[in-house]
């Protein structure tokens, strides 16, 4: 997997801003799966983005603390349901 993504690599930084619906962007924090710079970068770049972070740093941010991340959740449903 790691070579076909290294083979069949493309930037897509750059469709980020044409992104048109409310996005949720959530990374377990602690977690080395998402650098900060990578976070941040998508964070700003995305349109109508609200970006959270779980204190788990389980790779499966919805299993690792489900009340956590159903507390973000319910939040960006407030907030493009508005």
């Amino acid at each position: 997997a790691i070579a076909a993504n290294i083979a069949h690599y493309a930037a897509w930084y750059d469709l980020l801003p044409r992104l048109s619906c409310p996005v949720m962007l959530l990374r377990a924090k602690g977690n080395d799966a998402v650098p900060d710079e990578d976070f941040s970068r998508m964070r700003d770049t995305i349109p109508n983005c609200k970006a959270y972070e779980v204190s788990n740093p389980d790779h499966n941010v919805h299993l690792g603390d489900k009340e956590e991340f159903y507390s973000h959740f319910d939040d960006f449903l407030s907030r493009i349901g508005s």
